[in-house]
């Protein structure tokens, strides 16, 4: 029986309803308590590290990783939460992947860019690939605030005529955008936008204010490639941070 080296617990999961490779598929980690597992939540009965630095995935066969990325981890020790996005594979002979924990010694491989269509946390420093909408309110880098990092995309406008915002293009449709934002207060109760939909019309990420979210769009399909922009309407001043493309499809694949 083939065995990741160095890893001493696992689990298996069967995946359902798989019809697009490459799928990000979202679950829910706890490091203590023994289940029972469901289709969502895992439970590893508080043999794994707490920063979960020692997860790892593979295919059917046993051995081969899988991407993956650490949305985020919550409550506080033993009862802590993640929430793992895992990039599934066309999966042969079986439709199992394996759960790997319980590695002391394990380092951290969780990695945005290598698990979704499109992945920026700006902790590069840098506003590439992304441009400014308006060079009269230009995108920037800022440490202001962030979501789990150091950094973050910062937008801004003045009136509505003049709004100020960034783009960049994505290869993939049938996708759909997730992001972390911080509505800063201080501006109008208006919107932050996402297009597509082209302006206008567009996508209302939040209205108002002094608000920090995490954001799903609806599903965008059409003709590749297509411009992301994150833009805003009148006062106000807004943090991207942790975007993220994924693919989509109904009905979405599941865990067993």
């Amino acid at each position: 029986m083939a065995w990741l080296t160095g890893w001493t617990r696992r689990k298996i999961k069967i995946v359902t309803n798989l019809t697009v490779s490459d799928y990000q598929m979202k679950l829910i980690i706890h490091k203590s308590g023994s289940g029972p597992d469901t289709s969502t939540d895992i439970y590893l009965g508080g043999h794994c590290r707490d920063d979960f630095a020692d997860l790892r995935f593979t295919d059917p066969d046993q051995t081969t990783l899988l991407s993956y990325w650490i949305e985020s981890i919550t409550g506080t020790t033993p009862n802590l939460v993640a929430t793992v996005w895992i990039k599934i594979p066309t999966l042969t002979p079986t439709n199992n992947i394996y759960i790997y924990y319980d590695n002391p010694s394990a380092i951290p491989v969780s990695d945005g860019t290598n698990t979704f269509v499109f992945f920026d946390d700006f902790e590069d420093g840098t506003l590439s690939p992304w441009t400014s909408i308006n060079l009269s309110y230009p995108a920037s880098i800022s440490t202001e605030w962030s979501s789990g990092g150091t950094k973050s995309m910062k937008i801004y406008g003045i009136v509505f005529v003049s709004s100020g915002g960034a783009i960049v293009s994505i290869g993939t449709t049938n996708v759909r955008v997730i992001v972390d934002a911080y509505l800063a207060p201080g501006g109008d109760a208006y919107n932050l936008m996402m297009s597509p939909p082209a302006y206008p019309p567009a996508q209302i990420v939040k209205a108002g204010v002094g608000t920090v979210l995490n954001w799903e769009s609806s599903t965008i399909t059409g003709t590749p490639p297509f411009g992301l922009s994150f833009w805003v309407n009148k006062t106000t001043t807004v943090y991207i941070d942790n975007v993220r493309v994924r693919k989509y499809v109904s009905p979405e694949p599941i865990f067993g």
